[in-house]
């Protein structure tokens, strides 16, 4: 038995801190790290973060009525996999806290591919090959010359898009 699926079983059995206040629970299903940025109207107020060592639930006493965002943020490597509890999908989900809630924050492992860049001339001809993820992603661009690099190459999330500039 999974002693953390147990506490967040027992939440469903927790009394509310009070009047006009309700919980709620996110727990991480999965075995990757990320995080769960919590917004009211527009304005992010906190962040629960799943990273190995550390609690893998976080309860909020929030107010009763309002509406709250949870914006899923993947750690490096990992994807946001979807919900389930109070939440559905893949996309930030908003909570109406009209009771007790949980949600559940499924993260994975990225898959990744390899791409293998080789420049080629002719006749002595020099040129460039870059690549980089659209949109930019910081630490996405790499890239290639001939005659002196000629083969490179960079692991990306499988189904990221690559723009690949040829210079002359």
């Amino acid at each position: 038995a999974d002693p953390y699926q147990e506490d967040v079983d027992d939440l469903w059995f927790r009394v509310d801190a009070g009047a006009g206040y309700h919980a709620l629970a996110i727990d991480r299903q999965g075995t990757a790290d990320g995080a769960i940025q919590l917004s009211f109207e527009g304005s992010p107020f906190d962040t629960c973060t799943f990273v190995e060592g550390l609690s893998p639930i976080c309860e909020y006493q929030l107010d009763e009525g309002l509406s709250y965002l949870l914006t899923p943020q993947p750690g490096p490597g990992t994807v946001f996999a979807g919900w389930s509890g109070a939440c559905s999908g893949t996309e930030p989900c908003s909570v109406a806290m009209t009771e007790a809630r949980q949600v559940s924050a499924r993260f994975d492992p990225a898959t990744l591919a390899t791409l293998t860049l080789i420049a080629a001339g002719l006749n002595g001809a020099m040129g460039m090959l870059d690549a980089q993820s659209v949109p930019y992603v910081d630490g996405s661009a790499f890239g290639c010359d001939y005659p002196l690099n000629p083969t490179c190459e960079h692991s990306y999330q499988l189904g990221t898009d690559i723009q690949i500039v040829a210079t002359p």
